[in-house]
């Protein structure tokens, strides 16, 4: 179980990459999540706003929306373990 728990880490913290290729690789999709959960959140929330103003009961899209930009603000501490675990392991070889 461990080996697989292993190889299942090595694959999310892409040891098979070198350092420069890996951070760009991280600073990239990092950003673009920011972009996403952003941008998702400010939509759903305008639309919100705009049921609310019209007084008509938003559909559960809407609130969904509103949710996986909160849930997808909680992976940048995931990725971001990852990234220390791998650069700490690259530093140490």
């Amino acid at each position: 179980m461990k080996r697989f728990v292993d190889f299942i880490w090595n694959g999310l913290t892409l040891q098979h990459m070198n350092c420069n290729r890996f951070m760009l690789f991280y600073v990239v999709h990092y950003i673009l999540l920011f972009l996403f959960s952003i941008t998702l959140f400010i939509l759903s929330l305008g639309v919100l706003l705009l049921y609310k103003t019209l007084h008509i009961a938003p559909p559960f899209g809407i609130w969904a929306g509103i949710l996986v930009s909160a849930a997808s603000m909680c992976c940048f501490s995931i990725i971001g373990m990852a990234a220390m675990k791998r650069l700490t392991k690259v530093s140490h070889v």
